[in-house]
């Protein structure tokens, strides 16, 4: 496998993130991946603490989610078309 690369370089664009963990605080509320791909790029303004909706799978989150999105309004989606569709 290393031959090979010594003889076919690849050219790539690489970066590193270094932090501290003994100098740094992990807010297990605060907006990660996972929260912002299944909440926060769906719908419109801030949400506070975006993770805290995903931190469980109790019944009192799962309605808290539901509040939330319900509240916010998913915006991207034709309700009216969708309805339709359904029909």
């Amino acid at each position: 496998m290393l031959q090979i690369l010594k003889e076919n370089p690849i050219e790539t664009n690489l970066s590193v993130a270094l932090t501290d963990l003994n100098k740094t605080q992990k807010d297990n509320n605060s907006s990660n991946i996972l929260s912002y791909f299944l909440l926060e790029s769906d719908l419109k303004g801030h949400i506070e603490n975006p993770n805290q909706y995903f931190k469980d799978e109790e019944r009192a989150t799962a309605y808290n989610l539901d509040f939330v999105m319900l509240t916010n309004g998913w915006r991207r989606f034709n309700w009216q078309k969708m309805q339709k569709q359904s029909i």
